[in-house]
């Protein structure tokens, strides 16, 4: 889930990050247990899996691209819900390392989606950048990478970010950028996309609540159990989750005849 900067060597500390964590802490939310770690991606992965159902985004006998893969998650999520073919690509030699061993059938490239020179077929049936473009730090490599993204999806083909889309209230970690929607509407729009819908990813998951001791009291199990009942109970009947992560899918319009 990583991308370069300028203020940042973000290729390093992501390597770094993943070598001394190898697990769902190095590609989520470093300040929680593992277990909190693999509730947040259960959480978003049923979320995302209501979020395609609800406009009718199929992923059987897809391609896919998924973009930021990291230790692959979303990449086997894609192929049991169908995919016929995951491409992953990740700015880390530790990452693509990894995923070529684990998935020894699929296409995995290291390269910085931000790249000027970064060639990409433009035929997949959804390109996937689940928390990536938040990590880039500069505007104009932010719209750089998210121009490479849209010009590899296909017509009619689909396309899923994950951002706030929110004006952030709060400062955020030196390592990311949170945008709102119309700061993606430009790019969107130049390519011919539209958006379909913007869903929360999570309503309470994600949030320490209390610095510090927050992580440490929402990971111990018990804990971890309530905030898990809220999140699926309470959370849907909220409104909005307003500065916390959302899926964007948007399509692109197919080819006129």
């Amino acid at each position: 889930m990583r991308t370069s900067t300028d203020e940042m060597d973000t290729q390093s500390y992501w390597e770094a990050r993943l070598r001394s964590r190898p697990d769902l802490r190095g590609t989520g939310h470093r300040q929680f247990s593992v277990d909190y770690n693999a509730a947040m991606y259960k959480v978003a992965t049923d979320r995302l899996r209501e979020t395609l159902d609800g406009v009718r985004v199929s992923l059987d006998g897809a391609r896919v691209l998924d973009v930021g893969a990291g230790l692959g998650y979303f990449v086997g999520q894609y192929l049991e819900w169908g995919a016929a073919h995951v491409t992953g690509i990740d700015i880390t030699e530790i990452s693509v390392r990894h995923l070529r061993q684990l998935f020894p059938q699929l296409e995995f490239i290291q390269a910085d989606i931000a790249s000027e020179n970064l060639v990409l077929p433009p035929d997949y049936d959804l390109v996937s950048a689940i928390s990536v473009l938040f990590h880039i730090l500069d505007n104009r490599k932010f719209e750089r990478a998210l121009g490479n993204i849209c010009a590899s999806v296909r017509p009619g083909g689909h396309l899923l970010v994950v951002d706030a889309f929110w004006k952030p209230l709060l400062p955020t970690a030196k390592h990311t950028r949170l945008r709102s929607l119309k700061h993606y509407l430009p790019t969107l729009g130049r390519h011919a996309f539209r958006v379909l819908a913007v869903r929360p990813m999570y309503y309470f998951m994600g949030r320490s609540v209390v610095p510090f001791i927050g992580p440490r009291l929402l990971s111990w199990r018990p804990v971890l159990e309530i905030w898990l009942k809220l999140e699926y109970s309470l959370g849907p009947r909220l409104r909005s989750n307003w500065g916390g992560p959302k899926f964007l899918i948007a399509q692109r319009y197919p080819v006129a005849r």
